[in-house]
């Protein structure tokens, strides 16, 4: 718990100083890049901060306030965006709830004679980028720091696993917690090997778009669970093999595999506009605190109001 003199900096004022990109560069900087919870209070003691009048600080935090609470409603409405895509799959991929004009049976399915292994590699280029998958944002870009060539200078080292548009990547290790996804990326790109990547066997039978969203559901994701393989936490994984031999059950009729998936992409649509939005946000109030809290931009106080000292 840091207190603070009320005569020389207001507390919002403080706390929106201690959450500026600025300071965190700095004390990763003189920390040599540790977290800011690993900074002592005797170190953050010593940091600087630069102060104006108490009035403008006040309304300086007022501003970025402002843009917190916008910040909040947003993660509130991706929750609930998210909150409810999870009850849409729990209804439409268990047959609980039936679009309206279907009433065909289902069928089970063993995923071996859904989805083939994709056994081709290849070494990261210009052409086909180095890759990674994560639970929150699904196959994604590596960051410079990672995509570079040191990464394979060896030309001898096993070669990447190349995934098309619309593969399906799972990590064996993380699957258990969600690690699992399709490529939405428009061409070719390569992820580790330590990855397996399947794509759907017969495009006219199984549409890829149900096949894939039935995966990543949260009931789904809890059966993998049970098929995990190894002694060490960090060895445990759904191995290909259990994976493949997984039966799930899915609408016979191939339309009504496109209407289910169409329902469950249009919610993912909206969770990845929601998503946008939340980044565009946090990047502008990013921006604006580093004009405010740094004096590069000043904001004007009433006369009356400064008089008051408020």
């Amino acid at each position: 718990k840091i207190s603070a003199n009320r005569k020389i900096v207001s507390p919002p004022f403080l706390l929106q100083s201690l959450c500026a990109p600025s300071l965190k560069a700095e004390l990763d900087r003189r920390s040599g890049g540790s977290a800011l919870q690993e900074i002592s209070l005797g170190e953050l003691r010593k940091t600087s901060l630069l102060l104006p009048p108490l009035p403008e600080q006040k309304k300086i935090a007022a501003i970025l306030s402002t843009w917190d609470r916008v910040i909040e409603g947003t993660e509130k409405l991706l929750a609930n965006s998210q909150q409810q895509k999870k009850a849409l799959m729990q209804q439409l991929l268990t047959g609980k709830k039936r679009l309206p004009g279907f009433t065909g049976e289902w069928q089970n399915y063993t995923l071996e004679n859904i989805l083939n292994v994709r056994k081709e590699r290849s070494l990261p280029s210009n052409k086909i980028p180095l890759f990674s998958l994560t639970i929150e944002s699904g196959i994604t870009s590596k960051t410079d720091r990672y995509n570079r060539e040191f990464l394979v200078k060896n030309k001898n080292e096993k070669k990447y696993k190349l995934v098309y548009p619309r593969d399906l990547v799972y990590n064996p290790a993380n699957l258990r917690w969600g690690a699992i996804n399709y490529s939405r990326i428009p061409y070719k790109v390569v992820v580790s090997p330590i990855y397996e990547v399947l794509y759907v066997n017969n495009i006219e039978r199984f549409f890829p778009a149900l096949i894939y969203q039935y995966l990543m559901s949260p009931f789904q994701i809890e059966k993998f669970s049970l098929v995990i393989e190894g002694t060490l936490m960090e060895r445990k994984a759904v191995k290909i093999s259990p994976f493949l031999a997984t039966k799930i059950r899915i609408p016979c009729d191939f339309s009504e595999q496109k209407a289910i998936a169409a329902v469950l992409t249009t919610a993912d649509e909206e969770i990845t506009a929601i998503k946008s939005d939340l980044s565009r946000l946090r990047d502008e109030k990013k921006a604006l605190m580093q004009q405010l809290l740094t004096g590069k931009r000043r904001v004007k106080v009433d006369k009356e109001i400064s008089d008051k000292g408020l």
